[in-house]
């Protein structure tokens, strides 16, 4: 059995320029969103979670 991919995608350049003041250019270049997609233990009631690099959003939360 495959496992299905989460699509991720890096920072687009808006977003950047947002966070360019708060965060290093390496942390930048590192980050990866993954919308639509959360861990299983994610409470139902938050939107999101921050493991390593990466963000993930619940479908329609971002």
């Amino acid at each position: 059995m495959a496992f299905k991919s989460k699509p991720e995608r890096s920072l687009t350049i808006q977003e950047r320029l947002i966070y360019q003041h708060y965060f290093s250019q390496q942390v930048l270049d590192a980050t990866r969103i993954i919308d639509g997609y959360t861990p299983f233990w994610l409470l139902k009631k938050m939107s999101g979670v921050v493991l390593g690099h990466r963000i993930y959003f619940r479908k329609n939360a971002y």
